[in-house]
């Protein structure tokens, strides 16, 4: 009797917040907001450690040739260490102290399994976040999760553990070198497109 006992405490300590479709949101012994889909584990939020983060900093990349030297100064990093929920499918963070803030909007497509995160900006905190260029999201990992591609040509082949830029960019103006405008555009900004 003790053990059934021990193993229903074990299993009902975790406290739900908020349920829609396959979503969850719960809070854990390790997490204080914590969002499931299909019992998968995606974000795991607490003050000290924050699922979401603001920056500001200067980025420079040089291109020659297709390739690419680039350089990324974070100046400021800030937690978004509280958060709400907004709605079914909206989850807030911010950062009280600061007035800034943003929005997860979570999607659903049970039937194909799938599930997209939005970022978007609240009104209320649109002056205050014209100072951020950078937002981080930290997704949680299972320990047996590995990390393939990410668009490029990578040393490693698994990439868990290690940090790599994902740089995305426009592809210039045009799409066919013999078209007049993408012929401009390589002649006088070298912005002509592929």
């Amino acid at each position: 009797v003790l053990l059934a006992f021990v193993i229903f405490q074990i299993v009902s300590a975790n406290k739900v917040l908020h349920a829609s479709g396959d979503l969850l949101v719960q809070e854990s012994d390790d997490c204080d907001f914590e969002l499931t889909y299909r019992n998968v584990v995606l974000i795991c939020h607490t003050a000290d450690n924050p699922a979401v983060k603001l920056g500001s900093g200067d980025f420079v990349a040089e291109d020659h040739l297709g390739n690419f030297e680039l350089n990324d100064t974070v100046h400021l990093t800030l937690n978004l260490r509280d958060y709400t929920i907004v709605d079914d499918n909206t989850f807030g963070f911010s950062n009280a102290d600061f007035g800034v803030g943003l929005n997860l909007k979570v999607f659903q497509e049970n039937e194909l399994g799938l599930l997209e995160i939005q970022i978007e900006h609240p009104d209320e905190y649109a002056e205050a976040m014209k100072d951020f260029n950078r937002i981080w999201l930290n997704i949680v990992a299972e320990s047996n999760e590995f990390v393939y591609g990410g668009g490029e040509q990578y040393t490693y082949l698994n990439l868990r553990g290690r940090e790599y830029p994902i740089w995305v960019r426009e592809q210039g103006v045009g799409r066919n070198k013999s078209s007049t405008l993408t012929q401009l555009m390589d002649l006088y900004s070298k912005g002509g497109g592929d």
